[in-house]
């Protein structure tokens, strides 16, 4: 991401604690629109390239419906994972350390109920993610922050200074909880974070938001990319209505012990309490603070439930590689050469963040794939590989989709990739669709519908490959 000198002056002043006045209100209104990444920046004519092609890929049909599609499968497979987890833990084939709480089925249950509620009431966040145009779950500074969760501007520094401290420990190989580890992030929390790591810490912004055409006729261009947006908006506030009620399931079972009927109560009086409809993100931080934390300023139950719904819809932080491709993308730099760069790999490399997490989730399903390339998520605003507990559920039931879909390509009931042009005619003028599964007389795409896309396509791949194999083992 390339700051403008308002943003960078902003991010210098709120680091330092300079008074507000230094910057004028335009200055200032600059700086918070260049904070989430291309609103506010200098166009240029590859910015405006760059939006024509990116809501081009966003305009077809199908991408509203496939995004819509993936949102209702997570919402289903979040509960079913939680569920095989319960059943690990209780034969202790994960947790068997007891490092943490076993799972239970009435918190998969509780998930599983959340997904049937709401509608109606977070279509309040379609319809603002349409206004906007922009993720709204994004406090833009450090300003910002402090604002809108009550507390000051010192005291948010504190924080991004501890989760740097808490990332860097980590790194370092210290185990968190011993005494070095905790001697670490002392010693790493007293520096105070520069503006690129200010910068760092609040932007969330996303692939395709760019703003770069004015006028009615930019509103126009970005109709794909608003409801691309607003969809992710509603998902995203379904996912946090899941997360928050498998937390208020925990703590009613805590407070109500082996009585049914006052934890049903409790579970009720909880996830009413907790789901917030609001745009002030910092008041949903305080009541999930005040719910599941220690109080109103611990940030770390808001930072779970926000982590979790940017996970199931696939905007979850980049790390390595992608992160250094984004990275790469976003600083091009503002020269001739830069913009002929930024265009180059803007057109070729349009989309990061969204694919490589649909492609990190994905694999996750897929038999033995996962342990050894090892997914990273981010946890409390620090990158953790998956653990076993999570990893192990996901397999147990990507085995299932990988049996399921071998027995359905076995019975010509399932598909995968053509072998070649010839294939893909021949299955078009029988009405068969590649990477399809065949329900009653109609075959119904799943190609697009992720995270499960990845593991079926592969599923029907390999059986296509084995039957091939077998039929001449030396081709």
């Amino acid at each position: 991401m390339v700051m403008s000198k308002q943003c960078v002056e902003t991010a210098k002043r709120l680091a330092n604690g300079v008074p507000a006045n230094t910057l004028s209100r335009e200055a200032e209104a600059l700086a918070l629109a260049d904070a989430i990444g291309e609103i506010g920046k200098r166009k240029t004519i590859a910015d405006y390239v760059l939006e024509g092609v990116i809501n081009g890929y966003l305009s077809g049909t199908m991408t509203p419906i496939a995004n819509s599609l993936s949102i209702g499968v997570q919402n289903l497979l979040r509960p079913t994972v939680y569920a095989i987890g319960a059943l690990t833990d209780a034969t202790k084939i994960t947790n068997r350390q007891g490092k943490r709480a076993d799972r239970t089925l009435s918190e998969a249950y509780a998930m599983l109920q959340a997904a049937t509620e709401g509608f109606i009431a977070d279509l309040h966040y379609f319809r603002t993610g349409w206004m906007r145009g922009y993720p709204i779950d994004v406090n833009t500074t450090v300003k910002e922050i402090a604002a809108g969760t009550g507390r000051t501007v010192p005291e948010v520094k504190t924080s991004i200074s501890q989760a740097y401290a808490r990332r860097s420990a980590l790194e370092e190989g210290l185990t968190e909880g011993t005494d070095a580890f905790n001697a670490r992030v002392e010693a790493l929390s007293e520096f105070e974070p520069t503006p690129e790591q200010i910068s760092q810490y609040v932007h969330e912004g996303y692939d395709y938001v760019r703003k770069a055409i004015p006028g009615k006729g930019g509103e126009m261009v970005r109709i794909p990319t608003k409801l691309t947006v607003a969809i992710d908006e509603y998902g995203k506030a379904r996912f946090r209505r899941q997360k928050v009620a498998q937390m208020a399931a925990i703590k009613a079972r805590q407070e109500a012990g082996n009585d049914d009927v006052r934890y049903r109560e409790l579970l009720d009086s909880y996830k009413k309490e907790a789901s917030v409809i609001t745009n002030d993100f910092g008041e949903m931080e305080r009541t999930l603070g005040k719910m599941f934390g220690n109080g109103e300023k611990d940030w770390l139950p808001y930072t779970t439930v926000r982590e979790f719904a940017l996970d199931n819809t696939f905007q979850s932080r980049l790390y390595g590689l992608p992160a250094n491709i984004q990275k790469l993308k976003n600083e091009a730099g503002d020269d001739a050469a830069g913009e002929a760069r930024r265009l180059l790999l803007g057109t070729m490399v349009p989309f990061v963040k969204t694919p490589w997490n649909i492609l990190k989730e994905g694999v996750t399903y897929v038999p033995g794939l996962p342990f050894a390339f090892r997914p990273k998520y981010s946890e409390g605003g620090t990158p953790v590989k998956m653990s076993n507990d999570e990893l192990i559920p996901r397999q147990i039931l990507g085995s299932s989709m990988f049996a399921g879909i071998m027995s359905m390509y076995a019975a010509g009931r399932a598909t995968g990739a053509p072998r070649d042009g010839q294939e893909a005619q021949a299955w078009r003028d029988e009405g068969k669709a590649s990477f399809a599964i065949k329900i009653g007389d109609v075959w119904i795409p799943y190609q697009r519908i992720e995270p499960i896309a990845t593991a079926f396509g592969l599923a029907a791949d390999l059986k296509r490959a084995m039957d091939d194999y077998n039929a001449d083992p030396n081709p």
